[in-house]
């Protein structure tokens, strides 16, 4: 059995935990040995593995208004598809879902086909 220390003073005791931190925070404090970013295409021979540059433009720009990159950014040109790297994805979306009495509802959308998914 391992323990955590809280900053506020709880211990907490366990066999198994699970770090489902977005950034990583329980494997960084714990000392435990991780890996971050990713691996290139040749270390697994995964084909979509590595950096993946976009195939056609989107229509958001990685510039502030004075032409700055905006912060996470990197010049596509230091890039190459299928390469590792250490950085984190730039920027994502994170979806928060509620069972509060002040949540607001979503509609299920006409075309949707559910995906089931067993471990």
């Amino acid at each position: 059995m391992k323990n955590i220390n809280l900053t506020n003073g709880q211990t907490i005791s366990g066999d198994v935990f699970i770090d489902a931190t977005y950034e990583g925070d329980l494997m960084a404090r714990s000392g435990v040995v991780y890996t971050y970013g990713r691996e290139s295409t040749a270390q697994y021979n995964e084909p979509l593995a590595g950096i993946r540059l976009l195939d056609k433009p989107i229509d958001v720009s990685p510039y502030d208004d004075n032409g700055n990159l905006l912060p996470g950014f990197v010049d596509a040109a230091t890039l190459e598809n299928g390469k590792a790297s250490k950085r984190v994805i730039n920027y994502n979306f994170r979806l928060m879902l509620s069972t509060l009495d002040s949540k607001i509802p979503f509609p299920v959308p006409k075309s949707m086909t559910p995906i089931v998914f067993c471990y």
